[in-house]
């Protein structure tokens, strides 16, 4: 796996100061992160915070899919909940009335959707405020599942749960070398570690290495109808990724051909592994010694950014300036909408899909610029309108707001 340097020193930059994990709520959940450690307690700190009372509304110009969005939206004064540590928010989710984000580097938080109770339901202990402790998580209907990648002794990292209200003390899945990268579906969960993707069941117990050589602490997973798909450049591309996904259950053949240095799989996204095989549709199974099914048609120009939740059983991402969505139905990959124009750079954080609709942040001139905005584009053949002005590190929804990390806060704005 080649981790190019720029990009490397560009994450951290983003996850250690500026937050920019993305995630979402409800759906086959994914993020990235790091847990910790075995026989810590979680935090019952309640800090409870208040907002603002104004709201930002909806806003854009009628035109073909796609087409330019209109100047940003009316400016408004959102509701905030504020971090209880004033820390730098990130990787937001929301599940059963809650939002649930992490807190720098070390801590994960909570609050009711309406603002209020925001407190920790776990911290981290800390020995170095600058280690990416608990990088992500993943949430189901009673507990949070987050990964242990560093900060603490080695036989500490790995993968971990603890109740949703942060009650009791977490219990370990997986032991990890490197663990950070996290999706959840029913009882499974799919985590990377180091530069392999691995499975456990949410109970714990066998561990599976799915794919060796073809991850990091970048990737972001989803896992949707038996399969688990995250973005790669494997194939030896240096400057570009693609898309795979590789079915769940499955090992890695012993000599690590599905993986880095395995066989190319079949252009246009529809055939997998060594001879071509297929990787059906839906299936469950794949040969052995085959490679990890590339579904993308179009590579990334530098990375896939992959929405880290399914929305209505589909997979959705980026490469380039366009969103494309997975349909099992077909077995091919399609472009949904135009992303990016002249003016506006695509999204290389921030992709959400919910109720039939994408949400995406761009900048007008750069990822580093001040100005951009919150997009939205409702599918199959929707106008591109923007919903705020606000420019957030991470997205969720739920079924009257967005919530987004902004800085030390969460935002709250209608959908």
């Amino acid at each position: 796996m080649k981790i190019r340097g720029g990009v490397l020193l560009l994450g951290l930059w983003f996850m250690l100061g500026c937050s920019s994990s993305g995630g979402g709520g409800g759906g086959s959940a994914g993020g990235a992160g790091s847990s910790a450690s075995a026989g810590a307690s979680g935090s019952a700190d309640s800090s409870v915070v208040g907002g603002s009372s104004g709201a930002l509304t909806s806003a854009g110009a009628p035109g073909h899919a796609g087409a330019t969005a209109s100047a940003g939206a009316p400016a408004g004064d959102p509701p905030f909940i504020s971090d209880p540590d004033n820390a730098y928010t990130s990787a937001i989710q929301v599940a059963g009335g809650y939002v649930y984000w992490l807190s720098g580097t070390h801590k994960l938080a909570r609050a009711a959707v309406d603002g209020s109770g925001a407190k920790f339901v776990f911290s981290h202990a800390q020995k170095d405020a600058n280690t990416i402790a608990i990088g992500g998580f993943a949430l189901d209907a009673d507990n949070i599942y987050f990964t242990d990648s560093g900060d603490g002794a080695a036989g500490t990292r790995g993968v971990y749960k603890i109740a949703l209200d942060g009650s009791g003390t977490p219990s370990k899945l997986a032991d990890g070398t490197n663990p950070f990268g996290i999706a959840i579906d029913g009882d499974t969960l799919c985590f990377t570690d180091g530069a392999d993707l691995r499975q456990v069941k949410t109970t714990g117990g066998e561990v599976t290495t799915l794919v060796r050589g073809a991850v990091d602490y970048r990737t972001k997973l989803v896992i949707s109808k038996n399969y688990v798909y995250f973005p790669s450049d494997f194939e030896g591309a240096a400057s570009a990724e693609d898309l795979y996904r590789w079915p769940l259950g499955v090992a890695a053949p012993p000599d690590g051909s599905a993986g880095a240095g395995g066989s190319s799989a079949g252009a246009g996204g529809s055939s997998a592994g060594t001879g071509g095989s297929s990787a059906g549709a839906g299936g469950s199974s794949a040969p052995m010694g085959s490679s990890p099914q590339k579904i993308s048609t179009v590579s990334g120009t530098a990375e896939i950014l992959l929405a880290t939740r399914t929305d209505a059983e589909s997979v959705y991402w980026v490469a380039g300036g366009s969103a494309y969505k997975w349909s099992d139905s077909a077995n091919a990959a399609s472009e949904v909408a135009v992303v990016t124009e002249p003016n506006i750079s695509p999204p290389r954080y921030v992709l959400l899909a919910y109720d039939n609709t994408l949400y995406w942040v761009g900048s007008a001139t750069s990822i580093f610029s001040s100005s951009g905005a919150i997009y939205s584009q409702r599918l199959p053949s929707g106008t591109r309108t923007t919903v705020s002005t606000l420019q957030p590190d991470s997205l969720a929804a739920d079924d009257k707001y967005l919530y987004g990390t902004v800085g030390k806060g969460i935002a709250r704005i209608p959908r």
